[in-house]
């Protein structure tokens, strides 16, 4: 169950759907996959085109100790 951003985040993303993938020296990198389906109650920012993998949800970098990188994808959602 979603509980932060649950009025934002959380309608578009579906957390059930994230790929965490741990690299070298406690890096990691994640997707978190967009819901199918979902009309937005607001306008997102565009964002910058990053990659196909991105293009899927949002993508992010965890570089240790403390520096995290996103990229959010371009699909775009219906509002509602």
């Amino acid at each position: 169950m979603n509980t932060l951003h649950t009025q934002s985040a959380a309608i578009v993303l579906d957390q059930l759907a994230t790929g965490i993938f741990l690299l070298p020296r406690g890096h990691s990198r994640m997707l978190i996959s967009f819901r199918s389906g979902v009309a937005l109650p607001f306008e997102l920012p565009p964002f910058p085109r990053a990659s196909e993998l991105a293009d899927q949800g949002i993508y992010s970098y965890h570089l240790f100790p403390n520096t995290s990188i996103v990229y959010g994808g371009t699909r775009s959602f219906p509002v509602s």
